[in-house]
């Protein structure tokens, strides 16, 4: 998971932007472009820094530093600064958390993770150029999938 600190394998949150910078320099002057942050992040690892048990009521309490949407947050903030870092005009997708999905947009998902509809209206695009993707994915009675994205300017 990008951005997790208890994986020492993962990348972090600051390469990730950097990534985004390389990615977007080398097709800054494509006007066909429309640069994607992530696809579907879900099932994000909340990061534990500690952990103590208490005897009395054999309880054990965790104290989280970073929360999966807040973490989705800071990753496609990284990403957006990188992008136009280099000078990448184009329009920027950035998704939420749970599947990025239109029917749990407002509610929690995952493992109480915070509806990304509390987070993702606090991304900053200097140049007002970003939408937020959303996917939907509906079940027709024929038991085929139907693919639908939504694009919120």
């Amino acid at each position: 998971v990008i951005g997790n600190s208890s994986d020492p394998t993962a990348a972090t949150t600051q390469q990730f932007g950097e990534f985004w910078a390389e990615l977007a320099r080398r097709f800054q002057s494509n006007p066909k472009v429309v640069f994607g942050i992530n696809n579907e992040p879900h099932d994000m690892v909340s990061v534990c820094i500690l952990s103590l048990k208490f005897p009395i009521a054999n309880l054990i309490a965790f104290l989280f530093l970073s929360k999966p949407t807040e973490l989705v947050l800071e990753n496609n903030q990284a990403a957006i600064d990188g992008i136009r870092s280099v000078g990448a005009k184009q329009l920027i997708l950035a998704p939420g958390n749970g599947f990025t999905g239109g029917h749990s947009w407002t509610q929690v998902t995952g493992n109480n993770d915070a509806p990304s509809s509390d987070f993702m209206n606090m991304l900053n695009d200097p140049l007002d150029n970003l939408a937020i993707d959303i996917h939907e994915t509906l079940i027709s009675p024929a038991l085929t999938t139907t693919a639908l994205s939504l694009v919120w300017l």
